[in-house]
């Protein structure tokens, strides 16, 4: 038998597939020393009476044929998934309709916007941890040829930056990075920060002009403890001495040199920091073009004036809503915001737009929300790309997405019906 060995347990299922019956995939190896693997098949070699090949765990081999059943389940969901998507079109068609009769006139400085101006893409809209359907914070702006920054840098965030442009595009725009500005220490927030420099460093050198980074004062200890392994070059800028009151010492010459150098290359007129309630040395984001449009970010908080104030009149806010309105005590606990929460907040800022993210792994789709009342909401996805161009139709993707989701869900509550029967 194959390995020279007794018959492994588990190797009573379908036999060995011999190279023999395909010589041509490996020429020169004789057909009786190898086997083509396939997934999950296991090699045990002690003890030595067990030694052999274990097929226990393999699935069923492809030439089998599929149960009627089961041919019915993947037809099924193959008309709900067209009629999802049906569903979803219409949606959105009708959400577009409305927000042109009833949506507030967009600012002036959205009025004749160029599409060349910022465009932001999410690369995690999580809390905590991943997702089936969504990974931890993160949040590429896209300054075209200016270039780019991110917004907080959660654990594979390089990973997503190349699912979403590809490898190669995703590189052009990490060689073409101007900053990153991290929230607060929670590692969904910057787990992701250390690898991604060190590949800047690999692409452009080692004598790379340090890239400016943005954040709470625990995290100039953790970079230079990776600088001590590999080459980091890097600016830190704490986003405490931008606030308005900070009256320390000031940041070296070099630091305040390369933060002027990034307004300057990404055309902001402002990228100010302001506090927030979560844990300590925990900041929000704004960020101001001189054309007059303003996005700003809250990172992780509870409801607070200064994200009131941060926001007011901007053109789009992106504000967390780690639980849905039922948690509001877990919220308080963990120093997070619900979605209504975080709506009540939009409509106090009078922000144009607010778009929802870091949920809570227990809604790894789509939260409950009433997109009747709050018609100026949208909720972020995974690999979303949202234009400033484009604000004025961004509600009407969120009951688009929430069709496209909804035949997933019928199917599996059908699949566990069949099961618990």
């Amino acid at each position: 038998r194959e390995g020279g060995g007794q018959q492994g347990r588990g190797d009573a299922g379908p036999g060995p597939m011999h190279v023999d019956a395909m010589p041509s995939l490996l020429p020169g190896v004789e057909p009786s020393k190898a086997i083509l693997g396939s997934n999950l098949l296991r090699y045990q070699l002690q003890p030595a009476k067990s030694r052999g090949l274990d097929r226990s765990e393999c699935e069923a081999p492809l030439r089998e044929v599929p149960s009627t059943e089961a041919i019915q389940r993947e037809t099924r969901a193959g008309v709900m998934a067209q009629e999802g998507l049906t569903t979803a079109m219409a949606a959105m068609a009708e959400r577009k309709q409305k927000a042109s009769a009833n949506s507030i006139q967009a600012p002036d400085c959205l009025q004749h916007i160029d599409r060349q101006t910022v465009e932001i893409t999410f690369l995690g809209t999580a809390s905590s941890c991943p997702s089936k359907y969504r990974n931890v914070t993160a949040i590429y702006v896209d300054f075209f040829q200016r270039g780019g920054m991110l917004l907080d840098c959660g654990e594979d965030a390089l990973g997503q930056l190349k699912r979403r442009y590809g490898c190669a595009d995703a590189e052009r725009r990490i060689r073409e990075l101007r900053c990153i500005w991290i929230s607060h220490m929670h590692a969904d927030h910057h787990g992701g920060l250390y690898r991604l420099l060190e590949l800047r460093t690999q692409l452009l050198g080692p004598d790379v002009t340090p890239i400016l980074v943005i954040g709470p004062p625990p995290l100039f200890r953790v970079l230079r403890l990776y600088q001590e392994v590999v080459p980091l070059p890097f600016h830190l800028l704490l986003s405490s001495h931008l606030l308005p009151h900070y009256s320390g010492r000031a940041p070296p010459r070099p630091v305040l040199n390369a933060f002027s150098r990034v307004k300057r290359q990404l055309g902001l007129k402002s990228l100010q920091p302001f506090e927030v309630h979560h844990i300590p040395h925990s900041y929000g984001i704004v960020l101001e073009g001189d054309a007059g449009w303003r996005v700003v970010f809250s990172g992780d908080t509870r409801p607070c004036a200064q994200t009131v104030e941060a926001a007011r009149g901007c053109s789009l806010l992106i504000h967390e809503a780690t639980f849905e309105n039922d948690m509001a005590d877990d919220a308080r606990k963990k120093r997070h915001s619900t979605s209504g929460e975080a709506l009540s907040i939009a409509e106090q800022a009078q922000a144009y737009r607010v778009l929802l993210t870091h949920f809570s792994t227990r809604y790894p789709k789509m939260p409950e929300l009433d997109l009747e009342a709050h018609p100026h909401m949208a909720v972020a996805m995974d690999f979303m790309s949202i234009n400033l161009g484009d604000l004025q139709w961004l509600p009407s993707v969120t009951p688009a997405l929430a069709a496209l989701f909804k035949y997933e869900e019928e199917e599996w509550e059908h699949e566990e019906d069949e099961t618990k029967a």
